[in-house]
């Protein structure tokens, strides 16, 4: 049970004063969590619109890990949860519009940042970016990019992002990325943890089935060896 939640000095998870890693599923619903945790994932991040935070807890409790759901309507209910490690902003707020503008400012991230806080000081506050904040992968220019992100990194506690080279655009060659964006997501964060989402299978919307490489073990192997190594300190697979 979490009596505790603090940050290390490199930037790890302290559950009740012990270094713990976060092994994350994104937006999984309750009754797959036995089978997750059974895949030794010990974090399930995310929860939808029909379920409430304590749920998302109970959930977490029952199966064997711990919660990390979104603060919503009804997060006062799950404050001081025994399984509750952190609550998440709404998912990719970074995400550029036809209009190149980004889905959610950044004064409303703070806003609701500030809101979490308010009412739960005792818990760190996640957000996931998607790939604008690098030098790879990036919609915005240089100058955008670092006025929006220190800006939106002010309405947090722990940043990450979600890059899949495979999944998302069919590159091998774009392996390195998940562990590029963690080097240059650090240098944004600071102290603050860092965690990178990683693909585990083909399934993108961007291209035909037919024509996506398969998403092997030794591609997902290394994007989390290459986040680890650049120092993420959570991990989370794209379970999709």
């Amino acid at each position: 049970p979490i009596k505790s939640v603090t940050v290390g000095d490199n930037g790890e998870f302290l559950v009740n004063g012990k270094p713990f890693l976060p092994i994350m599923s994104w937006l999984q619903g309750a009754k797959s969590f036995p089978m997750l945790r059974g895949l030794a994932i010990n974090t399930f991040c995310g929860s939808s619109s029909r379920t409430t935070a304590k749920d998302h807890c109970d959930a977490a409790a029952a199966a064997g890990g711990y919660s990390i759901p979104s603060f919503g309507q009804d997060g006062q209910g799950a404050i001081g949860h025994a399984a509750l490690l952190g609550w998440i902003h709404g998912d990719e707020p970074d995400m550029p519009s036809k209009d190149a503008k980004p889905r959610t400012a950044v004064d409303d991230v703070i806003a609701h940042y500030k809101k979490i806080k308010e009412a739960d000081k005792t818990r760190p506050v996640f957000v996931t970016f998607t790939g604008n904040f690098t030098s790879m992968d990036s919609k915005y220019d240089e100058a955008t990019r670092k006025k929006l992100y220190s800006g939106y990194i002010s309405g947090c506690d722990v940043a990450g992002f979600d890059i899949y080279p495979i999944y998302g655009s069919g590159h091998a060659s774009h392996l390195n990325w998940p562990a590029y964006g963690v080097a240059q997501l650090k240098q944004i964060a600071g102290k603050r943890p860092v965690y990178a989402w990683i693909e585990t299978s083909k399934g993108s919307r961007w291209m035909t089935y037919e024509k996506q490489p398969d998403v092997l073990p030794k591609h997902t192997r290394f994007e989390v060896w290459g986040a680890l190594i650049n120092g993420a300190t959570a991990i989370g697979y794209f379970t999709h």
